[in-house]
C-alpha cells in the first residue's frame, strides 16, 4: 500500500482435512482486509483467492490471478509455499518480479524464501512464550501477540 499499490490480492490456504480455510490464513486475511479498508481501497480492488495443497504454478488459480483485468499489482501470500507458486507462475508467464508484480509473504525466521519481502515469525520465541503461559490460570484465557519484524527482500516495487 505504501508503495502505491491499489489492486491487490491475498492468497489463502484451504486445509482439506479441516474443510475450511487455515486458521492462520483467516487471521492474516483479516489483517489484509483491515489494512486495505484503512487505506480506502475498495472491495472491488482486492481479490481473495483460495489455494489448495495440490496446487501447482500451472493451477487455474494462478492463471486467474495473473490474467485479471485490471491487473493485480501486488499479492500477499499467507505462507512461503503460496509465494513460491506465485513466483513460478509469474515467471512462466514472462512477468518480472517486482516490476510487473510485487509479492509479499508471511514466513518464519529464518525464512524459507529470503528474497521475498514480508513479516518474519520467530517460532522459537513463540514456543518459549507459549511454554511460560502453561503456568498461568486457564481462565480467563490470555491472548498474547508477538511481533513479526518486517524483512525487506527483492520482491516489492511501486506499480508500473
Amino acid at each position: 500500500i505504501e508503495a502505491g499499490h491499489r489492486r491487490m490480492a491475498f492468497l489463502r490456504f484451504v486445509q482439506l482435512g479441516l474443510r475450511d480455510v487455515d486458521p492462520d490464513s483467516k487471521e492474516r486475511q483479516a489483517g489484509f482486509v483491515s489494512a486495505c479498508e484503512a487505506a480506502g481501497i475498495k472491495a472491488k480492488d482486492r481479490v481473495i483467492l483460495n489455494t489448495f495443497p495440490n496446487d501447482t504454478a500451472a493451477s487455474k488459480v494462478f492463471g486467474s490471478l495473473l490474467d485479471k483485468r485490471p491487473r493485480v499489482t501486488a499479492v500477499l501470500c499467507c505462507d512461503p509455499g503460496r509465494a513460491r507458486l506465485v513466483l513460478d507462475a509469474a515467471r512462466r508467464r514472462g512477468k518480472a518480479i517486482p516490476r510487473d508484480l510485487s509479492v509479499i509473504t508471511f514466513q518464519s525466521h529464518p525464512p524459507e524464501l529470503p528474497e521475498v519481502s514480508g513479516p518474519r515469525t520467530d517460532f522459537f520465541n513463540l514456543g518459549r512464550t507459549a511454554a511460560t503461559l502453561l503456568r498461568d490460570p486457564r481462565f480467563p484465557p490470555r491472548h498474547v501477540r508477538l511481533s513479526a519484524p518486517w524483512a525487506e527482500g527483492r520482491t516489492i516495487a511501486p506499480p508500473a
